[in-house]
């Protein structure tokens, strides 16, 4: 396993990013996250909540909120 932490400021985004074998969980710490998978978006997550990413999916993260968006990411290999 490996985590890591990451802030966005508003409007920005990770960019689009494949899981390969691995799983992810995403908990946003602060602000509203919008997920896109396969580039199209799929929901907007708040804080305080967390979103699965399964194996082998296309995926990105945007700061969809006018404030940083704080989110910690954990990833199973």
């Amino acid at each position: 396993m490996k985590a890591g932490y990451m802030r966005l400021r508003p409007g920005e985004s990770v960019g689009e990013h494949n899981t390969e074998a691995k799983e992810e969980a995403i908990v946003v710490l602060e602000g509203t996250a919008e997920v896109f998978i396969s580039g199209e978006s799929f929901c907007r997550v708040a804080e305080k909540h967390l979103i699965y990413i399964p194996p082998h999916t296309s995926h990105d993260i945007k700061n969809s909120s006018d404030r940083d968006l704080r989110y910690v990411y954990i990833v199973k290999a």
